[in-house]
């Protein structure tokens, strides 16, 4: 697992924790609440249908092997200025980036910085108004102090006893950070997520889980150039629920970026070769 320092004005240092596989267009992927991209994702990422790109799995600051300083901004911005410098750091882009829920709107916040250096955006069930869904408005809805107290051991124990895959990376989760990250979803950001996703000139693309469905947006984003795909077998948690689902449908989109690449003959950073799709492979 490689590590990147982040450091804050006064001189402090913690470490951003990764894991980077392959070679071409490099495709970083953000987890979402209380998760961990290197766990949630690795699945996914191993899928011989994405073996044509580089794969970087990032565990936000405060998240999965990443350290938790007390002194990091965990807002929804803060946390994507973090993974701004991680790219600028390793002359990455243009770049694919792939968000699930909170990790949606921390990619499109990230998109926001710097439009030029993506090429892409897959996203899943990402926030892209303020308002959260139900566990972020729940964190958010306490004290931070309080969580910390109580409602993290709580909510921790809920997920555990309901058996929901989610424990697994929530336990590895900083309660400051999950409540920081929590208030700002309900807050939302300016310029707002979704109009951030609706002025990207890239190939952009929306995944459901079909046991999410119905949602209006599923009809609603295609107005506005977002191409939106369904897995099946799944809701929310599509990443465990059907991994192998959710790399088709990653691939799918990833088509699109290649596409719009080879039009316009942009190339990915100089250390990547460009990809192929291997003959049979998912689209």
């Amino acid at each position: 697992m490689g590590a990147h320092t982040v450091t804050s004005p006064d001189g402090r240092t913690a470490s951003l924790r990764y894991v980077d596989n392959g070679t071409g267009w490099p495709v970083l992927f953000i987890h979402g609440l209380g998760g961990a991209s290197t766990l949630d994702y690795a699945s996914v990422a191993a899928d011989p249908g994405l073996a044509g790109f580089r794969r970087l799995l990032v565990d936000l600051v405060g998240s999965g092997g990443s350290d938790r300083p007390d002194w990091f901004d965990y807002s929804i911005a803060g946390q994507a200025r973090c993974l701004d410098a991680f790219l600028a750091d390793r002359g990455l882009g243009p770049v694919v980036l792939f968000g699930h829920s909170l990790g949606g709107a921390v990619a499109l916040s990230l998109a926001a910085l710097d439009p030029g250096r993506v090429a892409g955006v897959i996203l899943t069930e990402a926030n892209l108004d303020p308002g959260g869904g139900f566990w972020s408005r729940a964190i958010a809805g306490q004290t931070s102090d309080g969580f910390a107290r109580t409602g993290y051991a709580e909510l921790l124990a809920t997920a555990e006893a309901d058996h929901n895959p989610w424990a697994a990376t929530l336990r590895l989760s900083s309660s400051r950070a999950l409540h920081a990250e929590a208030v700002s979803l309900v807050a939302g950001a300016t310029p707002a997520w979704r109009d951030v996703l609706y002025g990207l000139a890239c190939p952009r693309c929306y995944v459901f889980g079909a046991h999410s469905l119905p949602d209006p947006d599923l009809e609603e984003l295609p107005r506005h150039g977002v191409r939106t795909l369904v897995v099946s077998d799944c809701g929310h948690n599509m990443a465990w629920e059907n991994p192998a689902g959710l790399a088709v449908a990653v691939a799918s989109g990833l088509v699109d970026v290649l596409s719009q690449a080879q039009a316009s003959r942009l190339s990915p950073s100089s250390d990547s070769a460009s990809p192929t799709l291997k003959p049979g492979a998912r689209p």
